[in-house]
């Protein structure tokens, strides 16, 4: 207890620079491994703030892993900002992808798909499709496993939740404006299943994009009638 309280008195940069990082580096290929555990557990354990963090050689890379594995009540106010400071770099990187797919779906989580909709309005549409095509081209087949899975689940009703199934859908329906036409004609072909048992519930999904003013979406999603 004693070594952790002198830790946090400042002197962690200094020790993992000099102690740590330069001395494991050259014994073990495992030093990103061990800077992100140690980076979890000061965060998650002692609220660290993110910019400390940074000074431990930890890249944002690593940072927004750690975060979307954080506990909901230990995402505070400075790591919701430093995800919306970063939000165009995060969105770029392939391994954080299966995270934000993996939150989007959680309705108390900060980082769900209300989170990531407010993140891609704040970007001009010219840039955003071109982010968005970015997005889903780093890794297509990952794209292209989890729509195939959510045309399964509507093809044999197992849904447990339409609420959470379609804030998943959400994710998918920003990509509307993407290039690739295979993946826009399977996108619309699940919102056509999707429409059809629960049409309620897509006419509000409707009506958010539509409030959102992108004129791309808005078109596909009025072509979609039961």
């Amino acid at each position: 207890m004693k070594n952790i309280k002198i830790l946090l008195k400042g002197r962690i940069p200094y020790i993992l620079k000099y102690q740590v990082y330069i001395r494991l580096k050259q014994k073990t290929p495992l030093i990103d491994d061990i800077l992100k555990n140690l980076a979890y557990l000061l965060i998650c354990l002692y609220n660290f703030p993110i910019k400390r963090i940074q000074n431990l050689r930890v890249n944002n890379k690593i940072i927004t892993q750690i975060i979307f594995s954080l506990p909901i009540e230990k995402i505070t106010p400075h790591i919701s900002n430093f995800i919306i400071e970063n939000w165009i770099e995060i969105v770029n990187e392939s391994e954080i992808m299966e995270l934000i797919f993996n939150s989007a779906a959680i309705i108390e989580y900060p980082f769900n798909i209300n989170f990531f909709d407010v993140q891609m309005l704040r970007i001009p549409i010219i840039k955003r499709n071109f982010l968005l095509n970015q997005f889903i081209n780093n890794d297509y087949g990952f794209w292209k496993f989890h729509l195939n899975k959510i045309e399964e689940n509507l093809d044999s009703d197992y849904i447990k939740s339409p609420l959470n199934f379609s804030m998943k859908l959400r994710l998918y329906i920003w990509s509307l404006s993407n290039i690739e036409k295979s993946l826009r004609d399977d996108i619309e072909r699940s919102l056509y299943k999707f429409n059809l048992k629960f049409p309620n519930i897509f006419s509000e999904i409707k009506s958010i994009f539509i409030s959102y003013n992108d004129p791309n979406i808005i078109s596909r999603l009025n072509s979609i009638n039961i």
